[in-house]
């Protein structure tokens, strides 16, 4: 009896120890663990992290942001489920509100599905930022879509509806003055005095 007691102990300790080695086997591997960009403040940055399942089960992956920038990051899909071998590219966007040099991480965890315990990485994102002038509508950075990118159909359209828009105003201008002065020569030829005809007596 003692005997079977001792058994069972050891099969009860060798399955948490497996369980215990399966949690803390649980790895984790990312692309774009350091990325330093250069932009303007106003700018919208956008990039993807690679996320890579290396184990041989399938892990829940858990992305949150922490930083200068957390609350201007957005993460596409922060949450998902990577089948053992499978890798996903997570779409995430900055708006650059800040001028200098600001650092923001992104943090991927890895857990076991169905499990407690997993790993962590982390994804730095330097942005170094100039101010953005008004009028200034170009973008350093490639990958990111400044304001005139943007709203370029709408610009381009309010200009051209604005020079139409001046052009038939001075139209009417030009066609108003041009009446106004056929119609003041009128009123002279009109006002001018017209000399009487000499009529000739026959005697």
């Amino acid at each position: 009896m003692h005997r079977k007691g001792l058994v069972f102990g050891l099969m009860i300790l060798l399955i948490v120890v497996i369980m215990m080695v399966q949690v803390s086997a649980i790895t984790g591997s990312i692309g774009n663990s350091r990325m330093i960009i250069n932009s303007k403040t106003g700018d919208t940055v956008e990039r993807t992290i690679l996320v890579k399942n290396v184990n041989n089960i399938s892990v829940a992956i858990e992305m949150v942001s922490e930083g200068d920038l957390t609350s201007d990051l957005k993460i596409q899909n922060p949450n998902f489920t990577l089948a053992p071998g499978e890798e996903k590219k997570v779409n995430i966007s900055i708006k650059v509100t800040k001028e200098g040099s600001t650092e923001t991480k992104v943090n991927v965890k890895f857990t076991g599905v169905g499990e407690k315990g997993g790993v962590g990485l982390s994804s730095t994102i330097i942005i170094n930022a100039e101010k953005g002038s008004l009028f200034d509508f170009g973008n350093s950075d490639p990958n990111s879509v400044s304001f005139f990118e943007k709203y370029k159909m709408i610009i381009i359209g309010s200009s051209v509806t604005l020079v139409l828009l001046i052009v038939f105003i001075v139209l009417l201008v030009i066609v108003s003055r041009k009446k106004k002065s056929k119609g003041m020569v009128n009123q002279k030829e009109m006002a001018r005095p017209t000399k009487p005809k000499k009529e000739s007596f026959k005697s």
